[in-house]
C-alpha cells in the first residue's frame, strides 16, 4: 500500500513487476497482492520466475481483474556497474573477467524448453552483449508460442549482428531509458570508447520492429518517470553523448502509456485517452512536448487520475 501510494506521485498507476519466489509461498503473495489491488485499483502484471513456476502451474490461481500474468522470468547475466553483466570480451577496467553466466547454454535451453511446455513465453534478464545473443539463440531455437512474444528486458550492450537476429524474432524489449543517466560515472570505465557504441541502443532497437516498453527497474533506480523521458530524449550524461540513438518526445511517452498495455494485452480499455478507455492519465504542469533538457526533469505533476477517480494532487504551487 506504502509503494503504490507512493507510485502515485510519480503519475504510476500500473506496474510490471515479478515478486513469486522472493517472500515466501506463492499463494501467499498472490493473496498479498490481490487484497491490495483490488482494494486501491493498481494494476500489475506479474512475471513468474522460473524458480517457482511449476508451483504457479500446479496451483492455477484464479486472478482479479487487477491483476494479470506474463512470462516465466529468468536471469542470464549480472549489471555493468559491479562487472556481473556478460560481455563477449573482458571488462575494460579489469580485463580479468566478462561477468558472470547464470546458466550455461545447456540449462538455459532447459528452462526456456520448460517454459514453452508450460504454453509460457519467456522474460530474461539481458544486459551484456554475450548474454543478449545466448538468450536470442535460445529463442531462435524454440519460437514463442503462435501469436505471443517473448521479452528481452535491459538489452543494454547489444552488438550490430545481434540486432539483425532480433529483427526476426516476436520480442517485446523492456528498456530502461534512465541507466544512462544512473551509470554515467562508470560506464566509459567498463566498456570503452569502442563497445560504448553498442550500448543504450535506444533507437537501434525501436528500429528493429520490436516493441518497446520502458520502466526504470525501480527500486533500483528512481521510478520518476520524468528521468527516463530526458534520458531517452537528450541522449547525453557525463561523459556519454548517445544522441544518435535518442528516441522523439512522442516515441519515449509510448514507452509509459500505449506500449506496456499491448504488451499485457489490455490495449483495447488503457494506455491512450480515447472514448470507452478507463480514464486513466496523469496531469503536468507544462507540455512535455514543448520542453528540452533539464526544463523536463523539473516539470511538475500535477494530479493522477485512476479510472476516473483522483488519487494523487500535489499541492498548490507558492505563488
Amino acid at each position: 500500500r506504502s509503494a503504490i501510494k507512493n507510485l502515485y506521485q510519480y503519475g504510476i498507476i500500473a506496474a510490471h513487476t515479478e515478486d513469486l519466489s522472493y517472500h515466501g509461498d506463492v499463494a501467499e503473495i498472490l493473496q498479498a497482492y490481490k487484497e491490495v489491488t483490488e482494494e486501491t485499483g493498481f494494476h500489475t502484471h506479474l512475471l513468474v520466475h522460473h524458480l517457482v513456476i511449476d508451483e504457479f502451474v500446479q496451483q492455477q490461481p484464479i486472478l482479479p481483474s487487477t491483476m494479470s500474468i506474463g512470462a516465466m522470468k529468468l536471469f542470464v547475466d549480472g549489471a555493468l556497474g559491479g562487472r556481473t553483466a556478460l560481455l563477449g570480451r573482458g571488462y575494460s577496467d579489469d580485463p580479468t573477467t566478462r561477468g558472470i553466466e547464470v546458466h550455461t547454454p545447456e540449462q538455459l535451453e532447459q528452462l526456456v524448453k520448460r517454459a514453452r511446455s508450460y504454453g509460457f513465453t519467456v522474460a530474461a534478464h539481458v544486459i551484456g552483449d554475450l548474454a543478449i545473443e545466448r538468450f536470442v539463440q535460445v529463442l531462435e531455437k524454440y519460437p514463442a508460442p503462435k501469436g505471443k512474444r517473448d521479452r528481452i528486458i535491459h538489452a543494454t550492450v547489444v552488438r550490430p549482428e545481434t540486432l539483425a537476429r532480433i529483427r526476426k524474432l516476436p520480442v517485446l524489449i523492456d528498456v530502461q531509458p534512465v541507466f544512462l543517466l544512473d551509470d554515467a560515472d562508470f560506464i566509459v570505465d567498463r566498456l570503452g570508447l569502442n563497445r560504448l557504441d553498442w550500448s543504450y541502443r535506444l533507437r537501434s532497437l525501436a528500429e528493429t520492429g520490436a516493441l518497446l516498453c520502458g520502466g526504470a527497474d525501480a527500486p533500483i533506480s528512481d521510478p520518476d518517470v520524468r528521468r527516463s523521458l530526458y534520458a531517452a530524449t537528450e541522449g547525453t550524461a557525463g561523459r556519454v553523448n548517445k544522441a544518435n540513438e535518442t528516441l522523439s518526445m512522442y516515441e519515449a511517452l509510448l514507452l509509459f502509456t500505449k506500449n506496456p498495455h499491448l504488451a499485457t494485452e489490455t490495449h483495447g480499455r488503457k494506455g491512450l485517452l480515447l472514448p470507452g478507455y478507463d480514464a486513466d492519465f496523469v496531469i503536468f504542469e507544462e507540455d512535455f512536448y514543448r520542453l528540452r533538457g533539464e526544463a523536463i526533469l523539473n516539470n511538475r505533476l500535477v494530479e493522477t487520475v485512476q479510472a476516473g477517480k483522483t488519487v494523487y494532487q500535489a499541492e498548490a504551487a507558492l505563488i
